[in-house]
């Protein structure tokens, strides 16, 4: 079966949410597990958009990294 993005994730952390709602980095992590080939249609989805979830992923981590750094300089010590 061919994954599309408003199909649900079927395992994991993101597990019943659609594909297009789990983080980039996510897919990307997974898809370069030896594990994935037991989800081939995850795996396959994954690499049909991997430019695209490269992308996501970086645009993801700048985020995370910036709401950090934010938190980090208002924690008083």
């Amino acid at each position: 079966m061919k994954l599309t993005d408003k199909d649900l994730m079927p395992f994991g952390k993101y597990q019943g949410r659609t594909m297009e709602k789990v983080p980039a980095g996510y897919l990307l992590w997974m898809a370069d597990q030896s594990w994935s080939i037991q989800w081939p249609d995850v795996k396959a989805y994954t690499e049909s958009c991997r430019k695209v979830l490269e992308k996501q992923a970086e645009k993801e981590h700048v985020n995370f990294m910036r709401d950090y750094c934010d938190n980090e300089q208002s924690v008083e010590y």
